[in-house]
């Protein structure tokens, strides 16, 4: 029985302190624990057991500490969850990352911090670890050594709780005991006047994760001023733990933390990459890649580890996909970069050889930076995207609810979507239709312009009432904010006008997917297209981009997500050169139907090392 299976059977009546309490009293009588010994707050604690809950706990559950900490973590509540971005750490997380952050042998006077306690995730094992390293009694350990900040009081009085029966089970008594646990919020005050302290030696924890949608005006008006980190634009609540972090950590300290691994690349991380730049904190990162550490959440997780002594190399390793992350991660074997090579644009580990094969893959010739287009967006496609064509009527049609809508097909486009394009031989099949209130010349050079509402209500009046009767669903996109275009316009237009023949690729990809749309009139969306401009023909890019030199170069300044989704965005694609071809080496590429054979050709023109 699991932690969730057994607070469901427990009675809904009673409150969450009378469930603790309850649990508290069970876990000393199973194991054997004096009640007299518990010391006071237990005991006050345990008068409000219920002995219902009590009776049923002997007879479901065996609470061993482990289980006990995951039964309290489980009793936060969903609210409190997103509220506070709690994410609670697996014990295989903590225990590494308390290893590869505090010494051994450790300073006599070491101080250990967990500015985001929780219940107790890493207070615990660093307790645990600091007793079996120096072989001092547990309650020594506790009032000494362990520092915890949570904003949430219960999580404070259950770390308080979870450290007495550990002093409990291994001293045998908590008498003169003492905690460094307080309830306060780590980023809003000084944590060396908190405890009285000058510093602290180890930092290890899980910080919160929220973004800036999930804060409070005023909390982020508050944040963008008391720090680099969260200054501009949108930002991640960790960057602020981190930066606070530092200012805390003594010289001779280290850092550990479980945090999303989008800071590796995403630009409003790009401060705190600057600041750890700048420091040369970073000592070693393992990113988990497309695993998930707290599946089903869907965080992709890396560790990072940090310290004062100005880092000119970064251990480095990323776990292939596993189904035994603890194992994975005891067995990974970071390699070294060179700290001077990363960029705060966005950071990439990578090799000696590897940093040498994408610096020619990227001086090799011109860019495609420049052919890269977006594709429109309605930002209601509900509203835009059709449902079918009725032949016998002549018209396209739109169902919403109990009403048929029929639209004119002049005010109707072809759309490539994308993201749902399973490959070159089913676009025709897979392509949909879309309203398209706008107008334009032939010539494919000469941008469309939207329809004048007289004219639009004019031309297509079916088209038009559908759109007024969907006008309050329209303007409520964008957060409310009028559209400068027109009421019905699409929201984001930027591939309206990228008419002519074109490459469509998507966002996400396990492959390169480039596809060739010859109908230059097809709109696209859900992803990006390559257009004609450049030097060659969009045949002879199409056999460059979908090799594996493009593979090669994605899977190493991009990211990947779960299933070995690779991110195709432009901003990782927009320095991938094209090198000069010669006509019989242009005529090889348009003939050659292997791909073994195009691919160590265009290894051998980008004249790539070998691994």
């Amino acid at each position: 029985m699991n932690a969730k299976e057994l607070l469901r059977l427990i009675p809904k009546k009673y409150s969450d302190l009378q469930t603790e309490a309850s649990l508290i009293r069970v876990f000393l009588e199973q194991n054997g624990l004096s009640h007299a010994a518990a010391g006071t707050m237990l005991s006050e604690l345990q008068e409000k057991a219920v002995p219902e809950i009590c009776q049923l706990l002997h007879t479901k559950a065996s609470l061993t500490l482990p289980f006990l900490k995951s039964v309290l973590e489980e009793m936060v509540d969903l609210q409190e969850r997103g509220k506070n971005g709690v994410v609670f750490t697996p014990d295989y997380i903590a225990d590494y990352i308390l290893e590869h952050t505090i010494a051994s042998p450790c300073p006599p006077n070491a101080r250990v911090i967990d500015p985001a306690c929780g219940s107790g995730s890493f207070l615990l094992p660093a307790a645990e670890y600091l007793h079996r390293i120096s072989g001092k009694p547990m309650r020594e350990i506790i009032s000494q050594h362990l520092y915890g900040i949570d904003i949430s009081e219960d999580q404070t009085r259950r770390t308080r709780v979870l450290l007495t029966l550990l002093a409990l089970l291994t001293d045998g008594t908590a008498d003169r005991l003492s905690f460094h646990v307080a309830t306060a919020d780590s980023l809003a005050c000084s944590w060396t006047d908190l405890f009285g302290c000058p510093d602290f030696d180890y930092i290890a924890g899980n910080p919160p994760y929220l973004n800036t949608h999930a804060i409070s005006k005023k909390d982020t008006e508050r944040l963008k001023k008391n720090f680099h980190t969260t200054r501009r634009g949108t930002f991640n609540l960790f960057y602020a733990f981190i930066e606070q972090s530092l200012r805390f950590l003594s010289e001779r300290g280290a850092l550990g933390f479980i945090v999303p691994n989008n800071y590796l690349s995403i630009s409003s991380a790009e401060e705190l990459r600057r600041l750890l730049n700048e420091r040369r904190a970073v000592s070693m990162v393992i990113d988990f890649g497309e695993n998930l550490v707290f599946e089903p959440v869907r965080t992709y997780s890396s560790l990072l580890f940090l310290n004062r002594r100005e880092n000119h190399t970064i251990a480095y390793s990323m776990l292939e996909k596993s189904d035994d992350l603890p194992a994975a991660l005891r067995c990974t074997v970071p390699c070294h970069t060179d700290a001077e090579h990363l960029n705060p644009a966005g950071w990439k580990f990578l090799s000696e050889t590897e940093r040498q094969n994408i610096k020619r893959i990227e001086e090799a010739g011109q860019s495609i930076g420049n052919q890269i287009k977006i594709g429109v967006a309605t930002l209601r496609d509900n509203v835009y995207f059709l449902d079918g064509f009725d032949p016998q009527a002549g018209l396209f049609y739109k169902e919403r609810g109990s009403l048929r809508y029929w639209i004119e097909p002049g005010a109707v486009r072809a759309i490539d979507k994308i993201s749902e394009i399973s490959d070159e031989a089913a676009m025709p099949g897979e392509r949909k239709h879309i309203l398209f209130p706008y107008t334009g010349e032939p010539d494919p050079k000469m941008p469309y312009r939207i329809l004048e509402e007289e004219q639009l209500a004019f031309k297509f009046p079916l088209c038009y009432q559908y759109l007024i009767d969907c006008r309050p669903v329209l303007a409520a996109r964008d957060k409310g904010k009028p559209n400068p275009v027109a009421w019905y316009a699409y929201g984001r237009s930027q591939g309206l006008n990228c008419r002519g023949p074109k490459l469509l690729f998507p966002m996400f990809s396990r492959r390169p997917k480039f596809l060739p749309e010859p109908d230059g009139e097809i709109l696209f969306c859900n992803g990006y297209a390559i257009t004609q401009g450049g030097r060659y023909p969009l045949e002879v890019l199409a056999k460059i981009l979908n090799s594996d030199v493009m593979e090669y170069y994605v899977s190493r300044v991009s990211y990947c997500l779960k299933g070995d989704y690779k991110c195709y965005q432009k901003k990782y694609l927009r320095s991938f050169s094209i090198p000069e071809f010669s006509e019989s080496e242009i005529r090889f590429l348009l003939s050659e139907s292997s791909d073994e054979a195009i691919n160590a050709f265009l290894f051998q023109k980008y004249r790539l090392l070998p691994e």
